[in-house]
């Protein structure tokens, strides 16, 4: 049992993870892109973002920081230096791990995301944003649920077979059932990977409409 707990996996397939905070970062450009088009012009001319594929998501959020600390009549002003950390810490932990395909742990995860809902709809005026966010936040997380179940069960069951066939007359059975899980884990994964594009897709329509 200890063992069985041990191998328990902590993380989405890295793949699946890594389309997800990349979808995530671009959504909160185009975001970001839009609100400071909208309330905040002077800053997207001087950083040169005319466009959301010019915005960098660690620097709109350092501008955003910088244009509320000098604005005294900003409601963002009530948010706590504490609460100001840790979002600027999730924010640039996203771009960061997006651009540098860092895995993370499946609480981590889900923790940017939950930042990344509070920033889009707080701090960006988004609150279409934040919707979407939180919807993909709710899918991925039961699809991990969901894998996690899946993954689990085929290595326990592998650990009982082999537990039953430890003689050396077995070690060619004992290699097929390995070899046999592997492939199905594999499947397993590369399910996981296509279920997740089909919850980005769904959960942010508007970054794969064809214009």
């Amino acid at each position: 049992m200890d063992d069985e707990v041990k191998n328990l996996p902590t993380s989405l397939p890295f793949p699946a993870q890594h389309r997800i905070l990349r979808v995530l970062q671009q959504r909160l450009e185009r975001s970001a892109f839009e609100s400071i088009q909208k309330w905040h012009p002077e800053l997207g001319q001087a950083n040169g973002w005319n466009c959301a594929e010019n915005v960098e998501l660690h620097m709109a959020f350092r501008a955003l920081d910088r244009k509320r600390r000098t604005h005294s009549a900003s409601a963002l002003l009530k948010i706590p230096k504490k609460g100001v950390n840790r979002l600027r810490v999730d924010i640039a932990g996203i771009r960061h791990a997006a651009v540098h395909r860092q895995l993370q742990d499946h609480r981590r995860l889900l923790q940017q995301l939950h930042s990344a809902r509070e920033f889009a709809t707080v701090w960006l005026g988004d609150p279409q944003c934040g919707r979407e966010i939180e919807q993909c936040q709710v899918r991925i997380n039961r699809l991990f649920s969901r894998w996690m179940a899946r993954t689990h069960h085929l290595q326990g069951n592998l650990a009982v077979r082999m537990g039953r066939n430890r003689i050396p007359e077995d070690r060619h059975y004992q290699f097929l059932l390995r070899e046999a899980t592997r492939r199905l884990l594999e499947k397993t994964n590369h399910d996981c990977v296509e279920q997740v594009d089909y919850i980005l897709q769904l959960s942010f329509p508007s970054l794969y409409t064809k214009k």
